[in-house]
């Protein structure tokens, strides 16, 4: 049962590990790659979701994410620009936590097949053996 929960932990991770949202540092490079999504900060701080920007001469053009109309953004006037980008320390730590969770599973796994390494002769037991069975353990009773 162990074993399920961890993988599917290890999904859930997987899901969200390897990006997230960051200020882009490099505003024209970043909107060369057609981003589907950004936010844009104006210099009073107001936030405007913008879906297929794309940067033309000096300024953002794209579709107002939620009321579809049409904006035209001056970076002039931008002093943040966001998006969903490839996170390294995500990525690090999800490759490190599948590591951590393939390792315990199968060591559990493992354990539960080989019985923990004990193998208790039941039919010896019931004609007056010396082994005996408690907490999935075996145990000498001589």
């Amino acid at each position: 049962m162990k074993a399920e929960r961890l993988t599917l932990a290890a999904l859930i991770v997987a899901a969200v590990g390897c990006s997230s949202v960051q200020q882009v540092q490099n505003p024209a490079e970043f909107l060369a790659t057609n981003p589907s999504h950004i936010l844009v900060t104006y210099e009073d701080r107001s936030e405007v979701p913008v879906s297929m920007p794309k940067l033309v001469n000096d300024t953002i053009v794209g579709t107002w994410d939620g009321l579809s109309e049409a904006v035209a953004l001056p970076m002039s006037r931008i002093t943040r620009i966001d998006a969903v980008q490839k996170d390294t320390k995500r990525t690090a730590l999800f490759i490190a936590g599948l590591v951590g969770a393939t390792a315990v599973t199968a060591y559990g796994l493992s354990r539960e097949s080989t019985d923990y390494g004990e193998v208790c002769d039941y039919a010896r037991d019931r004609s007056g053996g010396n082994f005996q069975e408690f907490a999935g353990h075996c145990y000498s009773t001589s």
